[in-house]
């Protein structure tokens, strides 16, 4: 989720075809990954169960627990790929500055 705007993809993307686009496209635009962004991420996947009503009791228990206490980089970031890939079916991807620099 490295901007606002979703994207369907024209061809089937793999291996190195997929890496090479992808680091092209991130390279055009990067952003700081810190909690914050995280968070932002986890809020917005909440925001929207919530408006289509598909949040939980357990759900919401699990976000007060979470949301209770200060969590580190980790724990957000591994919060955010939980909701993402429970209620979405998709993985978040993240790639670093050093890694475009790879590629």
């Amino acid at each position: 989720m490295r901007s606002e705007e979703s994207r369907k993809l024209e061809n089937l993307y793999d291996g190195e075809m997929f890496v090479a686009n992808e680091v092209r496209r991130a390279k055009e635009q990067s952003q700081r990954i810190d909690t914050a962004f995280f968070e932002n991420i986890a809020s917005k996947i909440l925001n929207i169960l919530d408006e289509r009503k598909k949040k939980t009791h357990r759900l919401e228990a699990f976000e007060a627990r979470f949301r209770g206490r200060e969590r580190t980089l980790a724990e957000v970031a591994q919060f955010a790929a939980f909701l993402s890939r429970i209620y979405f079916d998709a993985e978040l991807f993240i790639m670093s500055e050093s890694d475009l620099d790879a590629g």
